[in-house]
């Protein structure tokens, strides 16, 4: 199973926010052991790094980015992925 990982989700679990971080704990977990293929698209981790650049250091901020590298791959989104995504009629 392949699973675009929004922002959010990567931020519940990072600093621990209810009332999501347990369903986005699960999420986490299932692609950080193999049974799900998470990506988060480049544009995610752009901004990602704006976000934590205010409480952490650059080198915080570099060690938590190659983590996340070795659990979910970087995606870059084209004009297609997005048309796609928007017919699922997903709600979320």
């Amino acid at each position: 199973m392949r699973l675009l990982i929004d922002a959010n989700v990567i931020l519940d679990v990072l600093v621990k926010r209810e009332p999501h971080y347990t369903d986005s704990s699960l999420v986490w977990k299932l692609c950080e052991t193999g049974q799900a293929e998470g990506f988060i698209s480049a544009l995610t981790a752009a901004n990602l790094v704006y976000v934590m650049r205010k409480e952490l250091s650059p080198r915080q901020i570099a060690d938590i980015i190659a983590a996340m590298k070795m659990i979910f791959r970087i995606a870059d989104l084209t004009d297609a992925d997005l048309s796609k995504a928007a017919e699922m009629e997903w709600n979320d």
